[in-house]
């Protein structure tokens, strides 16, 4: 098991945290990776420290890198993407069910 963080903006933080279990919709991202839920094991307050932030590391504007679930995901259902944000940006390729007690922690990161 690997601790993971997945980013989101309000509507999306409002849409997973209103139902039980959690569920994270997989969905295609704008710059042609494969559709799935993307998760990355850099925290909130790892990202801050690192020039061009979320920006530059995870690709997320302001918006989408304002709120964040963290949780356990087997290591095996994590699958890696091309390019250069391959080493710490992962994804999930179909929609994902945790339940509330996997959740480790949530909220707004402290941008």
């Amino acid at each position: 098991m690997v601790d993971v963080y997945h980013y989101t903006d309000k509507k999306g933080y409002n849409a997973i945290s209103s139902q039980s279990p959690y569920i994270f919709k997989s969905s295609a991202p704008d710059k042609g990776h494969p559709k799935g839920v993307y998760v990355t094991t850099m925290s909130p307050e790892q990202l801050l420290h690192k020039p061009g932030g979320f920006k530059s590391y995870l690709g997320l504007t302001s918006d989408k890198s304002e709120y964040y679930f963290k949780f356990k995901i087997e290591k095996c259902k994590l699958k890696k993407i091309k390019g250069g944000r391959s080493s710490h940006v992962n994804y999930i390729d179909h929609d994902l069910i945790v339940p509330r007690t996997s959740v480790i922690s949530h909220g707004k990161t402290d941008k």
